[in-house]
């Protein structure tokens, strides 16, 4: 068996915990526990190997624990500044959009009915809101409001200043 370095290096942490422990176990729990499963030759014969496979393992876990934190901090700062930058394109809505918005907080509702075309068509390709239900008509289909927005529009109303009533749905 030709173990390549690069190879011992892209083992995932779940294959490399198992030699951890194990290697863990053989070198600190006392050598009398080992021999009633006949083990207790290994740790005296082979402690070198054992050791160093236990330093290897732990370098490895830690490795992996380190870049994994440094992949979630990243994509945690990612994460905040999309956020920002959606709530900052909220002040360039239009009149007309602001309105479509206003209905669904003044219907306390996060699903109306709307044109598919046009504004509401505009505002979904923005990411505002989003088709939710597989099934429409020509005239109405229902919206949701993204989950984010809702939030957002529940604790800063005045976003919606400035909002023109539109009537595009059948049912409004």
């Amino acid at each position: 068996m030709d173990l390549k370095v690069e190879e011992i290096l892209k083992l995932k942490p779940q294959y490399v915990l198992p030699v951890t422990l194990t290697s863990g176990a053989l070198l600190f729990v006392p050598q009398d526990k080992f021999k009633l499963v006949g083990l207790d030759v290994l740790p005296r014969d082979y402690k070198f190997w054992i050791g160093l496979a236990f330093l290897l393992s732990v370098a490895l876990l830690a490795s992996h624990a380190i870049f994994a934190s440094g992949v979630a901090a990243k994509d945690a700062r990612s994460k905040k500044q999309e956020m920002k930058e959606r709530i900052e394109s909220l002040s360039n809505l239009t009149p007309q959009e602001k309105g479509i918005l206003k209905r669904f907080v003044d219907g306390k509702t996060k699903t109306v009915k709307l044109n598919p075309g046009g504004i509401a068509g505009s505002m979904e390709v923005q990411g505002l809101i989003f088709k939710s239900a597989n099934v429409g008509s020509v005239v109405s289909w229902s919206y949701t409001m993204q989950p984010w927005l809702w939030h957002h529009l529940q604790a800063h109303p005045e976003v919606l200043d400035g909002a023109v009533p539109v009537n595009d749905s059948p049912f409004h």
